[in-house]
């Protein structure tokens, strides 16, 4: 089996951890992070060490509103199917984290419905591995975080 490539740089692993401290405050939850080749990035946890959801977090550079008009915010379809599978094996829902421009938004779902699959990713780096399927969530979907 081949190992995926990992791009993650420390700067942007800062990033989404200050993303991530961020949002457990605004819920009062605890968190871990999982090791890097985990299909998602935290375990929320609540009282006594009892993991609550899973979470992924992704820092985005337009606005919310820039990526709804593109028909929302989009994440690979394998790693919200392999969020699923992890969700319902464990019953905790899964919770999708963004950061977008200057305003940051959260996504709890148990039933993973999503509004639309097309082919997505970056272009900028003529990698074919950034080019997949990706499912879409529109900005209604969200709330923000702190509110």
């Amino acid at each position: 089996m081949a190992i995926a490539l990992v791009r993650e740089t420390n700067n942007h692993l800062m990033k989404e951890r200050e993303l991530m401290v961020a949002f457990a405050r605004s819920i009062n939850k605890t968190y871990i992070k999982l090791h890097k080749f985990s299909s998602v990035d935290y375990a929320l946890v609540g009282d006594a060490g009892k993991v609550v959801a899973f979470v992924e977090v992704k820092c985005r550079k337009p606005t919310m509103e820039y990526m709804d008009e593109r028909g929302g915010i989009f994440l690979s379809s394998f790693k919200w199917a392999q969020a699923k599978i992890l969700c319902d094996a464990c019953h905790v829902p899964f919770i999708f984290v963004v950061s977008a421009e200057d305003t940051k938004w959260w996504h709890v779902t148990k039933d993973f419905q999503h509004d639309g699959l097309v082919v997505g990713g970056r272009w900028d780096r003529n990698d074919e591995r950034d080019e997949e399927p990706v499912i879409l969530l529109r900005k209604g979907r969200f709330k923000l975080i702190g509110t």
